[in-house]
């Protein structure tokens, strides 16, 4: 078993389509740091990203080129 550096913050949160993107801003806001966020289906990628300021959507429907990009 490995252990988390200390530096690493587990979060989970469970949050409706509509209050999502509100909650993930308010653990994003609360980190300081970068944020890992797996979504459901692509659509729900796209929207939280569109949704968040800093926020990219990666996902299987990304051109290889724009997933180098991120």
């Amino acid at each position: 078993i490995e252990t988390v550096p200390a530096t690493v913050r587990h979060v989970a949160a469970l949050a409706g389509s509509s209050r999502a993107a509100a909650v993930l801003a308010a653990i994003a806001e609360g980190g300081g740091g970068k944020s890992l966020v797996f979504g459901r289906t692509r659509g729900d990628v796209d929207q939280l990203a569109a949704a968040l300021p800093r926020a990219r959507a990666l996902h299987g429907g990304l051109a290889q080129a724009r997933e180098t990009e991120i």
